[in-house]
């Protein structure tokens, strides 16, 4: 089946829809997964655990210690800030990116978002890219799901109080360490 007739199915079968619903947040963390944006939020965690105070003052174990509830601080604000620009339309959104994923050129573009992403550089798109491969790619690039999804990328939001005294929580029982609530905020 290709991306044409996908996009066309979500559309028939969002246009069905009566009410419009945000994507749940579990979909957005296995999009951002599949794309391998996670890594992005992978190396903010771990600059900031060498970086702030009081991370940067403790010893290489402590710091490890302090990377799991960091990294799901960093990592919930992503999913926040992706969940947000996905809208009222969220789940209509969701349910396009992951059908275009599921052809053969969006598993193909899935793949080098994610190298692009390990990478932290823009690798060029694939040689062998047809011209029909280029249209279907474009098409979903003028989709209301893509435009959406990529808002997130411009998005500076400060962490959630709800997130930060989570971080804050599984800090200090977990490791230890008592955080200011500031210091994360």
């Amino acid at each position: 089946m290709s991306a044409r007739h996908v996009l066309g199915l979500v559309a028939m079968l969002a246009g069905a829809s009566v009410h419009a619903a945000p994507a749940p947040e579990s979909g957005v963390a296995e999009l951002l997964e599949r794309l391998g944006i996670n890594t992005l939020g992978e190396n903010i965690a771990r600059d900031m655990l060498v970086s702030i105070p009081p991370f940067s003052d403790q010893d290489e174990a402590t710091r490890q210690c302090a990377a799991g509830p960091v990294k799901e601080l960093v990592l919930g604000h992503m999913r926040d800030i992706f969940t947000s620009t996905l809208g009222r339309d969220g789940a209509e959104h969701l349910a396009a990116w992951n059908a275009f994923l599921q052809t053969p050129v969006g598993a193909r573009i899935g793949d080098l978002v994610t190298a692009n992403m390990r990478a932290g550089a823009v690798q060029p798109l694939p040689r062998d890219m047809t011209a029909g491969d280029a249209a279907e790619m474009e098409m979903f690039m003028r989709s209301d799901a893509f435009r959406a999804f990529v808002r997130g990328f411009d998005q500076g939001q400060d962490f959630s109080p709800k997130r930060v005294q989570a971080a804050v929580d599984g800090l200090e029982r977990t490791c230890g360490m008592v955080v200011p609530l500031e210091t994360l905020s």
